[in-house]
Formats: C-alpha cells, structure tokens, sequence
C-alpha cells in the first residue's frame, strides 16, 4: 500500500502507548469523526468528472488518496498520511510511480516526488477546508448521494420501511432510551415514521416532510393531544449508514440523538420483515446475506499487504449507490486512477449466488492539476484498462460471521482476490474496544426494564479490555470481531451483574446493544453538529 512504511511508523508509536491511554486523554479531543469515503472540494463539485479525495481517519491517524491530474492533462494520485492535532492535520503529499497495473505482475512503487504539505481543518464530520499545495484554501465536504427519485420508488414501489437504531443522548451524553425507527412510505409524496422502545407502552407515530439536503425529514407527532408524547417533534437525517437526530421533548428542550441504519425490509399488515444490523438491501427478493453494507473508506487486496508503496481502494456505498476508486499505475509505470459508480439492484450484473456486482471502470484525462486553473476532464476513450470490477461484500463462506471488513474484488484483466480494510493503527482486537461505550448487559435492570449502562474501557490488561472502575471486562470470543463484555458491581468483580456478546471490528461502531460513544483518544465517534435545520 502506498506510504505503508509512514503507516507503520505512526502504527509503532500508537500500539507501543496504547496500554497507558484513556479516554481521558491530556490533548483536546475532537468531538466529532470525518466520515470516511469519497470528499469533494465544493466550488469543483458541478456535477462534471473532475478531482476528489479518499478520505479516512481512525482514532488520531489520518490517511488521504488525491486523485487529480498533471499538467499535460494525465490523471494521477497523491498520498497523504498525518496525525490529527485536535480537527486539524498537516501531511505531506507524495506522488509515486512504478507500481501494478491490471493485469501485470506484481510490482512495488517507490516515492517520485515530495509535492509539499496538504493542511486540513475540519468543521464537522462531514465538511472542512483543505489548503493544497499552491492553491489557496478551499472548502470541502463529503459527497452525499442524493436520489430522492430512487428512495421514494423503493420505498413506494416495495412497501418497504427504512430501519435504524437510535440512542438518545442527554447533556452528559447519556442514554437510557433506545429507539427504533421506521420509516415508510404508504402513499406518494407522504412518510410516515414510527418510533418504538421498550420504554413505550405502544408505537409513537409521525407524518414527516422532506427537507432540503440528502434524506433529511423534518417529522410531527400525528397524536392530536400530545401530553403523552415524549416527543412532539423529529427531526433526522440519514447519512450513510449513520444516523444523526434532534428530538423536541414536552418541555420544548432538545436532545440529541444518534443512530445506526440497520436495514429495509418488507412491511407486511404491520408485522416487519427486517435483515440485521448494517445489512441494507433494496433487493427484494433477495436474502440479506446477497449485500451489505461494507465499513467505507480504504481497503486493500490482502495478498498486496507488503509493506511496499502499491495499489490503493476506496470504497464508499450509500444505499443503492456505491462508488469505487481504484488509484493504480499504468504499463509504463505512471501513477493512474481508475473511477466507476453503480447502482446495485436486482438485475443482470447481480450474482445472487455470491452477491457479486459489477461496477465499469474508466480512467479519466484533463482535469485540474495542482495550483492550475479551473478544468473539466472527460473520460479516456479506447483506455485498454478500462472494464468491470466485480465486488462482493458477501460473508464467505455462507453463514459466518458478516464483518464488514472483508470482500473480495475483481479488476479489469485480473482474476478475484481477497479484499480487506486498511486498519490504519495495527491495534490487537481487543485494543479497538478502548474508548467509551454505551452497552446493555443481559440481566441488568431497573424496574423491570433493561438499561444502558455508560462504560469507559481504558486499561488492556493481558488480552482484556477493563472499564477504568475497574468493573467490566471485555474478552475475544470466537473470531477476531466478538467479544463478550462482563459487568459486575465493584472493581474486585466478586458479583456479576450482566453479560452480553456483541461484534466490533474497529471501524463501524455500532451493535444491536452497544454503541462506541468516543475512541481511546476520547474523540467523539459521531459526525459532531450536523445542522439538521
């Protein structure tokens, strides 16, 4: 992978530390996380090819594929690696050559050029302003599929309901209410959102009007005389797979709320037919095992895990849209990229044996170059690179564990290979777990209700990761990806209070019952203060 060896310095110093870090950590911490996946430079984004960036940032790593284009109009990429210092980063820009091309052999890259220092300061998780070498400082922001057209047709068409788990935070960021979301479609132009929890007697129901921006709903409560309600008013917004939602209680106060999106199912006479968590299909027809929605962001073959510059993967999927970048070198040697987009629907490039889909590549020519002027480029034609990469997300074998985290891929010229995410910080399994969490133990009650239970796991102690009260333990159990977390009353864990299994791989952040609030760093693992006005 490209800059590797940078990686693996940066890897060295975190994991050589980890042991002593907490989530009360003596820097200031971010309160928010840039959502990995494909950003956009605003005033560039006019609906015309031109240049991007791969973003994505674990914990205080950050790690960034431009792709762009020389000054004779070739397209190229540059590599950027840094540590964040609070929303800020400062890394240099790297351009490499000699690496693989489709088809070709395997070859390592070496370093071309040193292009000078990118400085990026984010707002958000999903905006910020990048300052590129002899360019002026520009906003940028992340590329938000927006097919309002395509969402309503499924939704209508289907019958389906768009699903998503949501915690509801106080001030301190506590949450001791679970939601879970529906969202529906029952006639054209009208959506319907149903609220349930096991702290509600019954289903709170909201018509819901479209906002302006990309599945944004501003929701009211259809209960005429609302006293009973405890939330007159929603508003969300659906954001990839994360969710982020303001809810206006009976006293007029607003609490936040933030979710994960778990699936669309069939809605049958009000019973629910849903995959699980992070499964998100459109497919009906389809078991949910065909696709699911992978953890955005970089990836890598496995088998190209050298520690060697070489050939880099983004990829971001936002429901039926995924968009893969492949930045990658041609026969003779120049640095490349090659960009395709689908949509993924039942159809003749769907496998639904193994959940493979097709998605063209195409390389592109006659962009903007660094510190040029304004260009649209336009797609090479006769490009002897270009053609379809078929990609699947689908657990193998049939069954096992779905971690998001692994998949396989198919490049024009070559045949299919194993696919996995670039983990920027060679942190052991049960080191991801650091950081703070909410989580709901099996057995640990009040009132006959199951409750959340805020748990800040700072210390590793042999293969464990332990709550700094010293109360609950978190253990491997079965593969890398599970875990099974033990609380008890006290530090000397004399008595259990509950239990539960859940699965984390590091980079999604979510579980049926637990939710990673803030990483080891103590920076917030949400997308901060997303305006939902």
């Amino acid at each position: 992978m490209k800059n590797t060896k940078r990686i693996r310095t940066l890897r060295s110093a975190i994991a050589a530390s980890v042991v002593a870090l907490s989530c009360t950590a003596s820097w200031a911490a971010r309160d928010f996380t840039p959502q990995a996946g494909t950003w956009v430079i605003s005033e560039e984004l006019d609906g015309k090819p031109g240049r991007g960036l791969a973003i994505d940032v674990q914990g205080n790593t950050f790690f960034m594929q431009v792709f762009g284009y020389e000054k004779n109009g070739d397209a190229t990429f540059y590599t950027a690696i840094g540590e964040m210092d609070g929303n800020m980063v400062t890394a240099p820009l790297f351009r490499y050559e000699g690496g693989r091309h489709f088809g070709g052999h395997a070859t390592d890259a070496v370093e071309s050029n040193f292009l000078g220092n990118a400085i990026i300061s984010f707002t958000n998780g999903l905006a910020g302003i990048i300052e590129l070498p002899n360019e002026k400082p520009k906003k940028i922001e992340r590329l938000l599929i927006d097919n309002r057209k395509l969402e309503d047709e499924t939704l209508r068409k289907f019958d389906h309901v768009k699903s998503s788990l949501w915690w509801v935070l106080d001030e301190e960021k506590n949450s001791t209410l679970q939601l879970f979301a529906e969202l529906h479609m029952p006639t054209e132009d009208t959506y319907l959102l149903r609220l349930s929890s096991a702290s509600f007697n019954d289903y709170l129901f909201y018509n819901c009007q479209r906002m302006e921006g990309v599945q944004k709903f501003n929701c009211e409560s259809v209960v005429s005389n609302g006293n009973w309600v405890p939330f007159p008013q929603v508003k969300f917004q659906i954001l990839g797979s994360e969710v982020v939602a303001r809810l206006r209680d009976r006293n007029g106060s607003h609490l936040e709320a933030i979710g994960a999106a778990m699936g669309v199912g069939k809605s049958l006479k009000g019973a629910v037919s849903l995959c699980n968590l992070y499964q998100y299909t459109y497919m009906p027809g389809i078991g949910c095992s065909n696709w699911q929605v992978p953890a955005n962001g970089t990836w890598i073959f496995a088998d190209e895990q050298t520690g060697k510059p070489g050939r880099g993967i983004s990829v971001d999927v936002q429901d039926k849209t995924t968009i893969l970048q492949v930045f990658n070198y041609l026969p003779n040697g120049q640095p490349s990229f090659h960009m395709g987009s689908s949509i993924l629907d039942m159809s003749s490039d769907t496998d639904a044996r193994t959940g493979a889909r097709n998605i063209p590549l195409s390389r592109y020519a006659g962009g903007r170059h660094l510190g040029g002027p304004a260009s649209t480029a336009a797609v090479v034609q006769g490009d002897p690179e270009a053609g379809n990469a078929v990609i699947s997300f689908r657990a193998q074998p049939p069954g096992s564990s779905q971690d998001f985290v692994s998949g396989s891929l198919q490049l024009p010229g070559e045949g299919a290979k194993p696919l996995v995410r670039l983990d920027l910080e060679g942190l052991s399994p049960p080191a991801r777990l650091l950081g703070q969490w909410i989580m709901r133990f099996d057995n640990l009650r009040e009132g006959g209700q199951q409750i959340s239970r805020k748990v800040n796991l700072t210390t590793m102690i042999d293969n464990a990761a332990i709550s700094n009260d010293g109360s609950t333990v978190c253990t491997p159990s079965g593969s890398d990806n599970t875990y099974r977390c033990d609380a008890y009353t006290d530090a000397h864990r004399t008595i259990k209070w509950g239990t539960f299994d859940a699965s984390f791989n590091g980079f999604t952040v979510h579980d049926a019952r637990a939710i990673q609030l803030r990483d080891r760093f103590g920076n917030w693992r949400g997308l901060g203060n997303v305006v939902l006005d």
